[in-house]
């Protein structure tokens, strides 16, 4: 048989190309089948859909009722392309997305496939187990389950709400850190601040800048620099602290400055408070006004406790030592006690003249009922002055007394009518003459204008967040994202149409 060298040549040369053309096909597969181990995307439905290569990035545009599944994730959306070569997808329209406990609603999605980074902006709602979050620009992080919120937000449950214009939240701990004009409201009542950590599985909170909170019942107002809360009630506020107590809608039973003021539960009645406020303590109610630098007040022994040099006030009477305790019944004055360098001043109308008691301690007893003082009773080195009258009720000198003890008796309106010297008692009377306005006791001081007043500017919220305001109005989405029935109306900006 003839060989024909020729074609044997042709032949070889026709495999060598196939065989070249099939490496070609297979590594093109191999690099295909590469990026798809990498990430796995089923396209399940699209009315019409391309692919196109440039430059070596191949891309895949989908359009129409779109629906991809990622592992566990359900996307669907108007149109959609995915970047095959970038591991990227961008989606378009009408965004819902499901997976396990979550669903994030959205006008536009980009989603980093190696990352699990999804930026959503537009109208955003994520419902995620009982928290619903509502914002207009976010970043989802979906293997540490992290939200990233660059534009305002609100974020709410059965029990609290939330605003700020920034801020992240964690799912894995349910807590977040915000910022920029800060509202949360619960169950304990509501909180403005300028930032705000919050961590609702541990039951704390802390606020910083800006701080206002009022109770639910808003009977207690308080504003600081600072704020820490938790759960069984306790507060540690800082900087600039400023508090009142509502007793009913007109009256205010107490407000406090200081540097500091914790508010702890007692053990034996959460429903009452220990105040601890301590650094340049102002203290004001209707029937006493005070300055120190810690105060203590209980409501469970009904008691207010004055350490450090206090000095109080009530009506036209002053009262200092180095501590004084005041035990009340109902919240009113029952026996006061000053102890140390005890000193007591009251302005006398008759003579333009002060009435001083000064002892090593002071003890006071009050009328229960209408707080007046009935008993005084000065111990320990005791001296007194006070103002004499004639018969006619007009001044007439006045008598300087020591004793080792002093009491002091008053009538049923309050005005002394009886002094009486115990032990080792010197003493001399002065007639009514223009000096004797001179006369006063060691280590006298009247500081009047120290007394606190009423506070006329009571603290108040900051701004409220925007999205509460009536001039943001009510929006319906405009298809079908089979939301709860109590989530069917929510609100956006009139920029979000």
């Amino acid at each position: 048989m003839r060989s024909f060298p020729l074609l044997k040549q042709v032949f070889a040369v026709l495999i060598v190309l196939l065989c070249f053309i099939s490496v070609s096909v297979l590594s093109a597969q191999d690099l295909e089948k590469k990026d798809i181990e990498k990430r796995i995307i089923q396209i399940l439905q699209a009315n019409l859909g391309a692919r196109s290569e440039e430059a070596g990035n191949a891309k895949r545009r989908l359009v129409g009722q779109v629906r991809i599944v990622d592992g566990d994730t359900k996307i669907s959306c108007d149109s959609a392309i995915h970047y095959i070569t970038e591991g990227r997808l961008e989606a378009y329209g009408t965004i819902q997305i499901v997976e396990k406990n979550r669903r994030i609603f959205s006008d536009f999605m980009t989603y980093d496939l190696s990352s699990d980074l999804s930026t959503f902006s537009g109208r955003v709602l994520m419902v995620e187990d009982s928290t619903v979050i509502l914002t207009t620009e976010m970043e989802y992080l979906s293997d540490s389950e992290e939200a990233i919120f660059k534009a305002d937000f609100q974020l709410f449950d059965k029990e609290s709400t939330l605003y700020a214009n920034r801020g992240k939240y964690y799912r894995a701990q349910d807590s977040a850190i915000v910022s920029g004009n800060v509202q949360s409201e619960n169950n304990d009542g509501m909180l403005t601040t300028d930032s705000l950590v919050i961590s609702k599985k541990n039951g704390r909170s802390y606020a910083i800048g800006s701080v206002f909170f009022k109770d639910s019942d808003q009977l207690n107002l308080m504003q600081s620099d600072t704020l820490f809360a938790d759960s069984v009630g306790y507060r540690l506020a800082k900087g600039n602290v400023f508090t009142i107590k509502i007793d009913s809608a007109n009256a205010d039973t107490m407000a406090v400055w200081a540097n500091q003021i914790e508010i702890i539960p007692t053990k034996l009645d959460n429903e009452k408070n220990d105040l601890l406020a301590i650094g340049q303590v102002k203290q004001w109610s209707k029937s006493i006004a005070a300055v120190s630098d810690t105060l203590l007040y209980s409501e469970e022994l009904d008691s207010l406790s004055w350490i450090s040099n206090p000095i109080i006030w009530q009506e036209d009477s002053e009262l200092s030592a180095r501590a004084i305790h005041l035990k009340m019944i109902n919240g009113k004055a029952k026996t006061l006690y000053a102890m140390s360098a005890a000193q007591h001043i009251s302005f006398d109308s008759l003579s333009n003249r002060f009435n001083q008691l000064a002892a090593e301690r002071i003890e006071v007893q009050f009328d229960s009922t209408t707080s007046n003082i009935t008993i005084m009773q000065a111990v320990g080195n005791a001296e007194v002055i006070y103002q004499s009258t004639d018969g006619s009720g007009k001044a007439d000198g006045l008598v300087k007394m020591a004793a080792k003890q002093i009491q002091i008796h008053f009538d049923n309106d309050g005005n002394a009518e009886d002094v009486t010297s115990l032990v080792d008692i010197t003493g001399n009377y002065f007639e009514e003459e223009a000096s004797l306005k001179d006369l006063k006791l060691e280590g006298f001081a009247w500081r009047i204008d120290s007394k606190p007043e009423r506070p006329f500017i009571q603290p108040r919220e900051s701004l409220k967040h925007l999205w509460i305001d009536s001039e943001y109005r009510l929006f319906t989405y405009p298809y079908e994202w089979k939301l709860p029935e109590d989530l069917s109306y929510i609100w956006f900006p009139e920029n979000y149409k």
